[in-house]
């Protein structure tokens, strides 16, 4: 069984990572957002325009984590709302590409690496508990409630693994 407590894994894997060189904790948000540019992969073939945005946010957000330097503000890719014109269908690749922005704009907006982590893995675990509540609510044959999920999720294989993946940054 795999705790479904998103804020004891985060606040415990943060302050794990802030007791390291601050290296391991970029490391593991530059991980994170790895991880989560790839599972989004059928969104780019489906959203192509916002693909190139986003690809040049990850780049600048790990210029940060490897510089500790923010890009100057002209340089910055704008994830506006007007450029991000994708309407939430429900796919796990809209949630990814969604999670995605969030954790890269923290970086890029200069939050410090504390914040970066939280909110990285939050968004990392909070989307992944939405992806897979969605997918039990579909094999349920209609919605379920949040106790609900989190009940399905404590034996979820796939929730186990993303819980170990952020514990093993």
């Amino acid at each position: 069984m795999t705790t479904v407590d998103i804020g004891a894994v985060v606040t415990e894997k943060s302050r794990d990572l802030l007791t390291r060189s601050p290296i391991c904790g970029w490391a593991a948000c530059a991980s994170v957002w790895a991880r989560v540019f790839v599972l989004a992969t059928p969104g780019w073939r489906r959203w192509p325009h916002l693909h190139a945005s986003v690809m040049e946010a990850f780049t600048l957000a790990t210029h940060r984590a490897t510089t500790a330097t923010i890009p100057a503000p002209p340089d910055l890719p704008l994830l506006t709302p007007e450029r991000f014109d994708i309407e939430d269908d429900g796919s796990p690749e809209w949630q990814h590409v969604v999670d995605l922005i969030a954790m890269l704009t923290t970086a890029l907006d200069g939050q410090n690496l504390g914040q970066c982590l939280q909110t990285t893995l939050r968004t990392y675990l909070e989307g992944t508990f939405n992806i897979l509540a969605n997918i039990h609510a579909v094999t349920a044959g209609g919605s379920i409630s949040h106790p609900e999920a989190e009940t399905l999720l404590t034996h979820d294989h796939e929730w186990s693994k993303a819980v170990e993946f952020v514990q093993a940054l």
